[in-house]
């Protein structure tokens, strides 16, 4: 009896640990978004004009900034900047090339 017990708490710490490294290592896999809530009040507008003004994103691509702040009534710098790099650390922002 102790024996299945010692290997039923082996059991459960094996699965708890691999489940801590799981969950680790699923967090650097997708890159976060901005938070729109903070970019918005930064630019002074409201949030859900800011996420209809971006549109909705494409697989792969950047919003129109230049479109999206001249919706919003800002210039496209002071979108790009409120916003901050891209996901992922990627440099320069649209219409940019390195």
């Amino acid at each position: 009896m102790k024996k299945i017990i010692a290997g039923a708490a082996i059991t459960a710490m094996a699965l708890s640990i691999g489940l801590a490294v799981a969950a680790d290592q699923g967090q650097g896999e997708r890159p976060r978004g901005p938070n729109f809530a903070e970019v918005a009040e930064t630019l002074g507008v409201a949030e859900q004009d800011l996420i209809d003004a971006l549109g909705e994103p494409e697989q792969g691509s950047q919003p129109d900034f230049a479109t999206a702040a001249a919706t919003l009534g800002i210039t496209e710098q002071e979108l790009m900047d409120a916003m901050g790099p891209p996901p992922g650390g990627g440099q320069g922002g649209p219409n940019q090339s390195n």
